[in-house]
């Protein structure tokens, strides 16, 4: 007996042994599994992340974009489109299309997007404090963020902060939220009225609801509202609302197409806001919704364009100078990425064009084509003279934020080498010369001899940014004229010195034409071709050959 249960003991401990043998075996297992898992959990979020970024890179200053903020309407009952500096913030490399084989992120749609509301004059991106009302005289409810716990109500609303205290209508709040979310009343549709900001139309007032994020400096405002109701207040903002149908249809799918490329990440992860309300995006709500522009937007709703299965990068401007161009005009572009931007004509034959010496450009520019679209545009051709203190001033005024924002792109001599690094001044302009154009023309390579430095500067944004004509006069070809502002009016320009009697250098002359980059569609000339009779696909097709229209949510 006392055999038999030393064995059954025995066996007993065995099996309980064995069984924990099994289970550290199977925990063993279950955490290499696990790991396994994050690992590529992990890879396959940080591969989305880096398509995304590729896709709406967002990387200093450069000159991706567009079209009109403010207009001139000078009494016409349908103005041109004349831009605006419309290359604030964007990147010279923004938006290359994915070379073959990159796995980009699906689409993340779901049918908002949220955009950071700028302070006065879009100068900054934190507001010292905020002040809202009901566009309709009802309470507007405030929330926090985290637990949805409503905090107040009431028709106007006022945020202030002190150090780490946050004050509500003057009210202090026991915590400093993360966020604080305010809506309308159920039902009311008359919005959220911004009564600490002006735009161009007077205090703006925005549909969906409204966020405050606490800063260290002020707040974020961010505005979330629904994909296709922001184009309502986009598309009025960057084309004139009088402009023919079909122009307005083809520039409202250009703008949900540039959109939806930025939903696929936060451009400012500190409040979760996609793209900002200034031109470093597009245009949001710096004029009203209009009749004509919210019909085009409805007319093609869900409508992008898209190569390859993918959105393309829709970039649109002001006025050509008769020729588009490609996006090398831009930092590392890549014309063969995006072969959907061509450099042609532009009018009815559409042909290829090479303006990329001196000698073909400037014959381009002196020899006006009547069958271009934007031939009665008064920016179709301009010019101006800087007398050489002017322009020295501007010059150098501009070299050290344009060195600060692409330093690889702004060289200075040193030797023999061109290096990269950063100066007070070139001196007294002596010369300055083109030393490289892209296809349609724009200058994208430009050296200025100082009589401390010479430098070589690339990309047609910081061409037009250097050779600003702040202080001078810009003659249109209309005859109109109008105050030089911080940026040339294109980089389809020569430029030529001129000598005092006594030959001695005394100013420098451009002429040039178009409005804008340059790149993508003229919206002057869109409108002109609506009014020949063509069609929103037609245009489309005519400014990005190879581009097909398709949902945005096929994508």
């Amino acid at each position: 007996m006392e055999h038999w249960r030393e064995q059954h003991y025995k066996a007993c401990r065995d099996r309980k042994k064995e069984i924990k043998r099994a289970k550290l075996y199977l925990l063993a297992l279950g955490v290499l599994i696990l790991g396994a898992l994050l690992f590529y959990d992990n890879a396959g979020r940080a591969e989305g992340r880096e398509a995304a970024g590729e896709a709406a890179e967002q990387s200093g200053d450069g000159a991706v974009r567009k079209g009109a903020e403010e207009t001139e309407t000078q009494g016409k009952e349908k103005p041109e489109a004349d831009g605006s500096p419309e290359d604030a913030k964007k990147p010279e490399n923004a938006g290359q299309e994915e070379p073959e084989g990159t796995k980009i992120q699906p689409l993340e749609y779901d049918g908002t997007i949220r955009v950071l509301l700028k302070t006065d004059h879009y100068e900054k991106d934190i507001h010292e404090e905020v002040r809202l009302s009901s566009a309709s005289g009802q309470d507007l409810a405030v929330y926090d963020g985290r637990d949805g716990e409503m905090l107040d109500s009431g028709s106007s609303l006022s945020f202030t902060r002190e150090e780490d205290t946050l004050f509500l209508n003057d009210e202090p709040l026991a915590e400093l939220p993360e966020r604080l979310v305010i809506r309308t009343a159920e039902g009311d549709g008359a919005g959220i009225s911004l009564d600490s900001v002006k735009r161009n139309h007077g205090t703006p007032v925005y549909e969906g609801t409204l966020e405050v994020w606490p800063a260290e400096e002020g707040f974020y405002v961010v505005n979330e509202l629904p994909f296709e109701t922001y184009l309502c207040y986009v598309v009025p903002s960057e084309m004139p609302s009088g402009y023919e149908m079909e122009a307005l249809k083809a520039q409202a799918v250009c703008a949900r197409t540039y959109a939806c490329k930025q939903l696929q990440s936060y451009d400012y992860p500190a409040c979760e806001a996609h793209v900002d309300d200034s031109v470093s995006y597009q245009v949001y709500n710096n004029t009203g919704a209009a009749e004509s522009t919210s019909q085009a937007v409805g007319e093609t709703a869900g409508a992008v364009l898209s190569y390859g299965g993918l959105p393309i990068t829709a970039y649109y401007f002001s006025t050509s100078c008769g020729a588009t161009g490609t996006e090398e005009i831009w930092w590392e572009g890549n014309a063969s990425l995006t072969p959907y931007l061509q450099a042609k004509t532009v009018n009815a034959e559409g042909e290829a064009v090479d303006l990329s010496s001196e000698e073909a450009f400037e014959e381009f520019l002196e020899e006006e084509d009547e069958g271009c679209f934007d031939a009665d545009v008064s920016w179709y051709r301009w010019e101006a003279q800087a007398d050489l203190d002017t322009l020295t001033e501007n010059v150098n005024a501009a070299l050290k934020s344009r060195y600060a924002a692409n330093p690889e792109a702004v060289l200075t001599k040193e030797g023999d080498a061109f290096v990269s690094r950063e100066i007070e001044s070139v001196g007294r302009i002596q010369g300055i010369e083109v030393l490289e154009r892209d296809a349609g023309g724009a200058a994208v390579r430009l050296q200025i001899r100082g009589s401390e430095h010479t430098v070589q500067v690339m990309t047609e944004y910081n061409v037009r940014a250097l050779l600003n004509l702040q202080g001078c006069t810009v003659q249109r070809g209309d005859g109109t004229t109008v105050a030089g502002s911080s940026l040339l009016p294109s980089a389809c320009v020569l430029i030529t010195p001129v000598f005092d009697e006594d030959g001695e250098l005394a100013a420098w002359h451009f002429e040039g034409g178009g409005y804008g980059h340059g790149v993508g569609l003229s919206q002057n000339g869109a409108d002109r071709m609506a009014e020949q009779g063509m069609s929103c696909e037609e245009i489309l097709q005519f400014y990005y050959p190879g581009a097909e229209l398709t949902a945005l949510t096929d994508l």
